[in-house]
């Protein structure tokens, strides 16, 4: 999937603060350390290659496509907060933006899509992998905006690589995430339906 971010989220889904009473850690001597597993928590959850296939704070990310895709586009890392802009090449290689009267944003969706209005049409692109550009925002918001569980997941997780510093624990059974994670994770991930195009 052609997928690049061009604004990364500001901060994180769970505070130092939040992982240090999940430890009941009450000193700062490890909060740079703590601070990189709540990130690589979260990334473990979010984004392209993220379990629930979501996004978790506000990010801006294009999707580029070979053409515009028969009746709308479906965007990944729900939830979508809004389409900011849809760019396209045309025959003559030039850039243009494509009329939003064309589409509606369907933010409401899970993923959100770009859908073409039933008596609109795309406009033809070139003949090129990037002829299309769809710039959006997704994500819950700000870290207030994250669900409960799935910042308790992070915290779970976190704390597991806290507590069990070695990838694999002697004499016990680890699995790839934690029966706990899952459980409160499982409802909000999103079964990718968008493809390569």
């Amino acid at each position: 999937m052609r997928l690049k971010r061009t604004v990364a989220p500001v901060g994180q889904a769970v505070t130092t603060a939040e992982l240090k009473a999940q430890l009941r850690i009450t000193h700062a001597l490890e909060d740079t350390y703590l601070d990189g597993l709540i990130a690589t928590a979260a990334a473990h959850f979010e984004g392209r290659d993220g379990w629930l296939n979501r996004a978790l704070l506000t990010q801006t990310w294009i999707r580029t496509l070979s053409a515009f895709p028969a009746g709308g586009v479906d965007l990944p890392f729900p939830p979508l907060q809004s389409v900011t802009a849809v760019r396209y090449l045309d025959a003559g290689l030039v850039e243009r933006v494509a009329d939003p009267s064309l589409f509606y944003v369907d933010t409401g969706s899970e993923p959100g899509r770009i859908e073409l209005l039933p008596t609109a049409v795309f406009p033809s692109t070139a003949d090129r992998p990037d002829a299309v550009r769809i710039e959006f925002v997704c994500g819950y918001g700000t870290a207030a905006d994250v669900p409960a569980q799935v910042k308790h997941a992070i915290k779970i997780l976190a704390a597991g690589w806290y507590a069990n510093r070695e990838p694999v624990v002697v004499g016990a059974i680890v699995s790839e995430l934690p029966l706990s994670v899952q459980a409160l994770a499982s409802p909000f991930k999103v079964f990718q339906c968008w493809q390569d195009s």
